[in-house]
């Protein structure tokens, strides 16, 4: 039994199998999962776990160049743009649309959907 790490089999194995160019969408529980992108449901009940909470165990193995976001997230959660770009110092930032994002979604190799329910608060990781 593995006792350290992301004890979630299923994220742990999507987060083993990335590659460089690969991406990770971390998402609150409202975001649209396109079909046939691999998803990972954490969500217990509204707010549980929070995507902040889910942004931080992932980044304790998974080394991110990118964080892209929708635009509309620093309207809306500034606070928490600002908490995940600590967790990735050396991270670039992309900033997308609400569309572009729903889009880059389709090419995601995993999407994990948290229990967030503050709107907005979707984070996109780009290996």
């Amino acid at each position: 039994m593995k006792k350290t790490g992301i004890l979630n089999s299923l994220i742990s194995q999507h987060i083993a199998s990335m590659g460089q160019g690969d991406y990770l969408i971390i998402c609150d529980c409202g975001f649209p999962i396109p079909a046939g992108v691999p998803k990972v449901v954490l969500l217990l009940r509204l707010g549980s776990p929070g995507l902040l909470e889910t942004v931080e165990v992932v980044s304790e193995e998974l080394e991110v160049e990118t964080i892209a976001y929708a635009i509309d997230t620093e309207r809306h959660c500034l606070d928490l743009m600002e908490e995940v770009q600590r967790l990735f110092p050396q991270a670039g930032i992309k900033r997308l649309s609400h569309i572009e994002l729903k889009e880059y979604a389709k090419q995601a190799k995993a999407v994990i959907r948290t229990g967030e329910s503050t709107p907005y608060a979707n984070s996109k990781n780009i290996l």
